[in-house]
């Protein structure tokens, strides 16, 4: 399987709001300028995103920045994703800085970066580390670490081939997020299956569901997203 540096990066869900974010935008830029690290991360979504302010990736840049060196994990997550590419050409790619940053975010606890990481090691040839990270993603419910799983059991190149965890993993994948499974994992589910007996997929089925999923404070911060900035500027969120 030839792995891809995914830039799965933070985007804040989106939900029915009223229009006027100028009120968040003003608190959080109030806060941010004095040095709350936090809104400092919040203040770079909302201009990355252009809400309640027109979207600038130069600015969120500068606060990305900001809120790493204020010791918050996910701006420091964001701004391993700028330097992963997705700035364009505010931020110079260097796969390196991002893998710093997003290892700061992985370490504190994010399934996404925990994810990144998992996958920039076993470019570098550092399996190990990767599957620890992987499978710590994993254990957070994360979609996409579930079909890493599945297709570094399938294959059995870094470790063990193992059918039938394979099965376990894209069935989890599948039931993970939204409960939509894409059609590439049902495609793969397909082939996996017609390699395993009705025995060893009732087997499978059975071990996942037996599979813990617990999320970090972290990973629940971030998929709050708008509603968490609302929260830490001690606003109402708007009524639809």
């Amino acid at each position: 399987m030839k792995y891809l540096i995914l830039i799965l990066c933070y985007l804040l869900p989106t939900f029915a709001l009223a229009q006027d974010y100028k009120p968040l935008f003003n608190k959080l830029s109030e806060m941010a300028s004095e040095g709350d690290g936090e809104a400092q991360y919040h203040l770079g979504m909302l201009y990355n995103n252009g809400i309640g302010t027109s979207k600038d990736i130069d600015k969120a840049y500068y606060w990305f920045k900001k809120s790493t060196e204020a010791n918050d994990p996910l701006g420091a997550y964001k701004l391993g994703c700028y330097f992963a590419g997705q700035a364009g050409d505010v931020v110079e790619y260097d796969a390196k800085k991002a893998l710093k940053y997003k290892l700061i975010a992985a370490d504190a606890g994010y399934s996404y970066a925990q994810h990144d990481v998992a996958l920039y090691y076993l470019q570098y040839g550092e399996n190990d580390k990767a599957i620890e990270y992987i499978t710590k993603s994993a254990h957070q419910g994360f979609r996409n670490a579930f079909e890493v799983l599945a297709n570094l059991n399938y294959e059995g190149t870094i470790i063990p081939k193992n059918l039938l965890q394979a099965h376990s993993y894209i069935l989890l994948s599948m039931m993970a997020g939204d409960g939509r499974p894409s059609q590439q994992a049902v495609a793969f589910m397909k082939i996996i299956e017609q390699e395993l007996t009705q025995a060893q997929i009732n087997k499978s089925i059975e071990n996942a569901d037996k599979w813990q999923i617990e999320m970090s404070p972290l990973t629940l911060t971030a998929k709050l997203g708008l509603r968490r900035s609302y929260r830490l500027a001690g606003l109402s969120i708007p009524e639809n």
